[in-house]
């Protein structure tokens, strides 16, 4: 016969059997391979089916089979039905109506995960919670009246070096002669309910008593009332002086049981009238009054707090000038002075600028005719000293100006300028960029050199 027409025949006939032999979805047993036309040459082992006779799988714990294994299909598993609070790897069943918890989430238990008892307040859990049976509830013991909670009654019994969870009891401390109660022993604590209601609570740690030392009166306090064990020392305020007064005579601590003596007050000195003083000490506790005349700030200082009623003026000296002369630096303040009058041959507030009576020996790098920029020819104040001022303040506000020239005129020596008059319109100021050198012999001319900028204290050749 054809193969193919066998191979056909075959597949009809396994057909007719499968659909014979098929259950419902909610069998509750699998398919027998007995059930299943035995179509081929060689027969699938019992646990096996037809796609190369493979074994047929096992269902997880977590899982039942709800189609078995068959000649023609594989273990059908389907997950156990969820248990909440339990995780799905902890459920085992097998089928839909058996499913149970192994193991449920903290706070549940029994094999349908019920909630765990929570302990009201003022119980403890005697036992705890676990998988297999519910919290077990104890009330908290209440200490007596002498004792305090030395450990508050704690939820859980498991608590190191405990053998429950229940209130710990303490007698109270009495206290001993020379100390006092500074607070009373507490048996209970407070909470607040839902109703904002406050009530007693043995879940609350209470103090035992506190004892401290009787207290000793400091100075400026005598003994009123002698310290018991119930009371500390009653220390009574010295009296204070009113104002305008001060104390003479101290008063007297004294001891436990004996009274102190207290202040003695004398009126205070007063401010001299017509004078400029301040107030060295306040008069006050055991101070009398004293007054200072305010100091007056002298030529080379500066105000730099005046005289108060509480404080003297203070006078720091002027920052140096050098080559300004003896006592002649005056300021108002640490950034503002200046010399009054420099040393021979040095010029301007600062005493920067030193004339000597020939060029400066370097080349000019600009030139300004000085009308042109303050110099006024026609103010009544207008001399050669107006001039030379003019240069340099214009020297000043160029930042590489070392030094200046003028042209005075010949007069043959190296101790005094010529007689040129600068009062004029076309008088020019000639800028040097570069220190001053060995002068080129120019006596018709003075050089006025910035030592502060080139960094020297003077010229000298």
């Amino acid at each position: 016969m054809d193969k193919t027409l066998v191979l056909l025949s075959v597949v009809a006939i396994l057909g007719v059997s499968f659909l014979a032999g098929r259950k419902s979805f909610g069998a509750t047993s699998p398919y027998d391979h007995a059930e299943v036309v035995d179509a081929a040459v060689n027969k699938c082992a019992e646990g096996t089916f037809v796609n190369g006779c493979l074994p047929c799988k096992e269902c997880e714990r977590w899982k039942y089979a709800a189609g078995g294994c068959s000649y023609f299909q594989d273990t059908f598993c389907v997950m156990c039905e969820e248990i909440p609070h339990c995780p799905q790897d902890n459920i085992i069943c097998t089928s839909k109506f058996d499913h149970t918890c192994t193991n449920c989430d903290s706070g549940y238990w029994d094999v349908d995960c019920k909630p765990c008892t929570i302990c009201p307040t003022n119980f403890y859990a005697d036992k705890p919670c676990t998988q297999e049976a519910d919290t077990v509830c104890k009330p908290c013991s209440k200490c007596s009246d002498k004792e305090f909670v030395e450990r508050t009654c704690q939820y859980s019994s498991q608590v190191p070096g405990s053998e429950d969870g229940d209130t710990i009891c303490t007698a109270c401390t009495v206290c001993e002669v020379g100390t006092y109660t500074y607070e009373k022993c507490q048996n209970m604590g407070t909470f607040t309910d839902g109703n904002n209601v406050e009530q007693a609570a043995v879940y609350t740690v209470t103090p035992d008593t506190v004892c401290k030392d009787c207290t000793v009166c400091d100075e400026g306090t005598f003994v009123e009332a002698t310290c018991t064990i119930e009371m500390d020392t009653t220390c009574t305020t010295c009296t204070s002086c009113e104002d305008g007064g001060y104390i003479k005579e101290l008063c007297e601590v004294g001891e436990p049981l004996v009274n102190g003596v207290d202040s003695k007050c004398e009126p205070c000195s007063t401010k001299p009238l017509g004078e400029t003083h301040w107030e060295v000490f306040h008069c006050g506790g055991t101070s009398d009054a004293l007054f200072k005349e305010c100091s007056i700030c002298q030529k080379g200082e500066y105000e730099k707090e005046a005289c108060s009623a509480t404080s003297d003026a203070v006078c720091p000296d002027c920052e140096d000038i050098a080559h300004c002369g003896e006592n002649k630096i005056v300021c108002t303040g640490p950034e503002d002075h200046v010399c009054e009058e420099c040393e021979t041959d040095f010029y301007n507030a600062d005493c920067c600028y030193q004339k000597t009576y020939q060029d400066c020996g370097t080349p000019s790098s600009r030139e300004r005719i000085a009308a042109r920029f303050g110099f006024d020819v026609r103010a009544d104040d207008a001399s050669n000293e107006k001039f030379i001022e003019t240069c340099m303040m214009l020297c000043d506000e160029m930042p590489d100006c070392m030094a200046f020239e003028v042209i005075d005129g010949d007069d043959g020596t190296l101790e005094a300028s010529g007689s040129n008059d600068f009062v004029s319109k076309t008088a020019t100021c000639y800028f040097k960029g570069s220190y001053t050198k060995r002068p080129k012999g120019r006596m018709d001319m003075d050089c006025y050199s910035n030592v502060c900028r080139q960094g020297v204290d003077r010229i000298e050749w």
